[in-house]
């Protein structure tokens, strides 16, 4: 096994912003973390993978925001012949930390309350438990959000949308083909926004400005 370890040197809540070509990635916000941890790692001892993982790059910088953050970028690896079998964990202090990922295929597990979570991802599916703002975009991963407390953003070709429980004022979906459902709680308002070819589910949007659209199929 090939391992490699971060640790950002300021305190608190931090932006994540990962590029990874393939695996997966696992994001719990931990209260009682005092600095965010990042573990990179692969089963491999040596080669294309175990390269990749030795060969990443983390750099620390503020947001934009005043917000620490850190950049953490794996190498695409050269002449592996499987690919998926990075694992990257990453842990954040507090309950208001982000993480943004950018990858080919590499899928994000979100656990706990986060401030934003973003994918940008060909393959990439993502759960996440608990955000306060959500943005996916994926060509045939799946998108599944327990809770959104603001605000979602989603765009698949292929991939299915669901959200457990909306809370928040915004929430806009749109899918080639993918089938979408939709929970939305009294506590959420605005508008609801969703258009696909594939099925459309929603639940508790009548309080909402809910504009659905079923896409016909491209001849």
């Amino acid at each position: 096994m090939s391992t490699t370890r971060f640790t950002a040197t300021t305190p608190g809540p931090n932006w994540a912003y990962l590029y990874i070509p393939d695996g997966t990635v696992t994001v719990t916000a931990d209260p009682a973390l005092p600095h965010a941890v990042v573990t990179v790692s692969t089963p491999e001892d040596h080669g294309p993978l175990a390269d990749a993982v030795t060969n990443t790059e983390f750099a620390e910088a503020p947001h934009a925001a005043g917000i620490p953050s850190f950049t953490l970028d794996i190498p695409e690896p050269k002449n592996a012949r499987t690919t998926g079998n990075i694992t990257v964990d990453v842990r954040l202090p507090g309950t208001t930390s982000s993480i943004r990922l950018a990858s080919n295929s590499a899928d994000l597990h979100a656990h706990g309350p986060l401030h934003a979570v973003s994918l940008v991802s060909n393959g990439g599916s993502l759960r996440a438990e608990t955000a306060h703002t959500l943005v996916a975009i994926t060509e045939t991963g799946t998108i599944e959000a327990e809770r959104i407390d603001q605000s979602l953003d989603a765009v698949t070709t292929s991939g299915t949308v669901t959200v457990g429980a909306h809370n928040g004022n915004f929430c806009r979906v749109h899918s080639v083909s993918g089938d979408v459902s939709v929970t939305a709680t009294p506590a959420a308002s605005g508008e609801i926004e969703i258009s696909t070819g594939g099925i459309i589910t929603t639940r508790g949007t009548d309080h909402l400005s809910e504009r659905s659209t079923a896409l016909q199929p491209s001849s």
